[in-house]
């Protein structure tokens, strides 16, 4: 049986055709590739930018967070001087704090506002090896630290709430802006103010959930400012 015979000429056409064909199906299949590779870069973009976002949020936060913490403390001392230079309390007489900004922390169980809300699936978008464990690290290390700190500080509260409680009762009277201003009465006037010796080291211990407050504050901001923020702008600029 005899060989077909394809000419030169034919054959040169043919690898031509598959050639392109070749090519054609390569180019097709980068295209892809390119088309994946950006859609992917523009939902991590979106991602960082949105973590970015909420890391502003929580600087805002623990930075009103330490403001208020710190104006607490200074009306803890302000009460405990008023008290003890006022000689004649009767039942007429009122304690009010100079300070209306700090009661929401002095007198009510507060809560920091410092959970992030991004899961895992949000930090599996982010291909930085690096900066991913230093955001999981952010978001979930303090995390724990924050709820260890917080147990303290409300031990502290519930402790110290019952002694204060017994000695005044409190209401509010007027606002300034979102700060309630209240106003302190003695309990009972029959009796000496304050008549449990445990008042004055509960306003201690009061002061001293307020320092936990700022430590927890202060250690989030300077994670978040120095670490953080800068490797995360960076790297959201050369991505883009």
């Amino acid at each position: 049986m005899p060989l077909i015979s394809i000419p030169n000429q034919s054959y040169r056409w043919l690898l031509a055709e598959l050639t392109v064909v070749v090519l054609s199906i390569l180019l097709a299949f980068q295209i892809e590739e390119w088309r994946v590779s950006r859609s992917e870069r523009s939902i991590e973009i979106a991602n960082l930018e949105a973590i970015l976002s909420d890391l502003d949020d929580r600087e805002r936060t623990t930075s009103q967070v330490i403001y208020f913490a710190r104006e607490t403390q200074q009306g803890i001392s302000e009460f405990i001087s008023l008290m003890q230079n006022t000689q004649n309390l009767d039942g007429d007489e009122f304690i009010t704090s100079k300070l209306s900004t700090s009661k929401q922390w002095l007198w009510e169980k507060s809560r920091l506002n410092t959970r992030g809300y991004f899961s895992f699936v949000n930090m599996s978008l982010v291909s930085d090896s690096q900066l991913r464990d230093s955001l999981n690290n952010y978001y979930m290390g303090f995390e724990f630290y924050f709820d260890e700190k917080v147990s303290q500080y409300n031990e502290i509260w519930r402790q110290s709430k019952v002694i204060l409680f017994e000695e005044f009762e409190y209401s509010p009277v007027e606002n300034f802006g979102n700060s309630p201003n209240f106003v302190w009465r003695i309990e009972d006037p029959n009796k000496p103010f304050p008549s449990n010796p445990g008042f004055v080291p509960a306003m201690g211990r009061l002061y001293d959930r307020a320092e936990i407050i700022i430590g927890i504050a202060e250690t989030g901001n300077s994670i978040l400012t120095d670490e953080l923020r800068p490797a995360l702008e960076k790297y959201l600029a050369e991505l883009r």
